[in-house]
């Protein structure tokens, strides 16, 4: 039999293989993996942009970011690259049973392999950047510093073990081209299947690890956040910033969801699996950036704000104006067509209005001078070493 007709997998009962056109779930990832990519490059730019211009503070957290982005482009840009070859040899949103065994070839293993690692070294990097923006924030209190030490840890550790497992089980399953040991069914399909069914299991355990990881690093700066000293809508604002990671969480665990479920179908169960991996990256990207790059929103919305404020208060200045036309030639009438008042009443009536107007301006003024320091990252910091001192104190004070 011609290996050109035999299927990678038996097709279930009643369907017969389809080499020719066959059907693809991979046409919605193919459009969206662009997008990813845009998502991606804006936000590192941008982070780069405030840490260099706006703030000055360009740290290695942000060689860490623009690390990360590299590594997720590089993983979107394989997993673009095995969508588009699957007319030629690949296998990426088709049944095992609708692609030849010819198709599966070294070339395509190993780009298999480079998107497995690619994204294991991504999710890694991302969260090596959370963590070394928590130390940049809070260096100075003990707490959060053994977090975020055990943080480092355990992510090197876990993530290096996964690596491992892939290079351990997938390098050896990529044959030769003189290691032709079946005649019928291509040794590149027989390692292919035997790869992933090794990593799979890899696959679940990573799937799981995730979203714990995940909550780890979200629990770590809220009781510092909690002790903030400022207003509860400002608090409830830097909360937000820090526990966007529960979108990533969330997507996380539906990824888990996905992996745990997936069948020996590889090239049609895959496409889900990924998508929700590709989301999950871009959305951990650009909660990793979001601490540092509010600065840049936190001024256009301020603009916006007092832009509206500006509206508000021309079209109370001019209602006003139309307010004190009008009393003018209620005045103008009274005087006319009444004995005439002491200009005492006149200039009470005169000043009542604009005692009221000043008044309205006053209040205004008053929330603006009132208004408490939006930059918590300073207070963050401040309040850590302020601890450390106490500590130290209490720890030379005499008993």
């Amino acid at each position: 039999m011609d290996d050109a007709t035999v299927p990678i997998m038996p097709p279930p009962p009643g369907v017969t293989s389809n080499f020719t056109d066959p059907v693809t779930n991979g046409l919605i990832l193919s459009k969206l993996i662009p997008v990813f990519m845009a998502v991606v490059v804006f936000f590192a730019v941008l982070r780069v942009y405030t840490r260099a211009f706006v703030t000055r503070s360009l740290g290695f957290d942000d060689v860490l970011a623009v690390f990360s982005a590299a590594l997720i482009v590089a993983d979107l840009a394989v997993n673009l690259s095995l969508l588009h070859n699957v007319s030629t040899e690949g296998i990426f949103g088709v049944h095992l049973y609708d692609v030849s065994v010819t198709k599966v070839t070294g070339r395509l293993m190993q780009s298999i392999m480079w998107l497995l690692l690619l994204y294991m070294v991504a999710a890694m990097s991302i969260k090596l950047t959370i963590l070394t923006l928590y130390h940049r924030l809070f260096p100075l209190d003990r707490h959060v510093t053994w977090m975020i030490r055990i943080g480092f840890a355990l992510i090197i550790a876990s993530y290096a073990a996964f690596i491992i497992g892939v290079l351990v089980i997938c390098v050896p399953s990529i044959p030769r081209a003189d290691s032709l040991h079946d005649t019928r069914i291509s040794p590149e399909a027989i390692g292919l299947l035997q790869c992933i069914s090794k990593c799979s299991a890899i696959g679940k355990v990573l799937s799981v690890f995730n979203p714990i990881s995940d909550i780890y690093l979200m629990s770590i700066p809220l009781p510092l956040i909690k002790d903030l000293k400022t207003s509860r809508g400002k608090k409830a604002g830097a909360f937000a910033i820090f526990l966007t990671g529960i979108l990533a969480c969330a997507v996380s665990i539906v990824g888990a969801v996905f992996r745990v479920s997936q069948g020996l179908d590889f090239g049609w169960e895959i496409i889900p699996t990924t998508l929700v991996l590709d989301l999950e990256m871009t959305i951990a990207f650009v909660c990793s950036c979001i601490p540092v790059v509010f600065i840049v929103f936190k001024g256009g919305v301020e603009s916006l704000g007092a832009a509206v404020s500006s509206i508000s208060h021309r079209r109370r200045r001019e209602s006003n104006d139309k307010l004190d036309k009008k009393t003018s030639s209620a005045e103008d009438a009274l005087r006319s067509d009444s004995p005439k008042k002491p200009a005492s009443v006149v200039t009470g009536l005169r000043s009542l209005i604009r005692k009221n107007h000043n008044a309205e301006r006053n209040v205004s003024s008053f929330n603006e001078l009132d208004s408490l320091d939006d930059d918590y990252h300073v207070q963050l910091q401040q309040m850590g070493r302020r601890q450390q001192e106490n500590k130290s104190a209490a720890a030379d004070s005499p008993v």
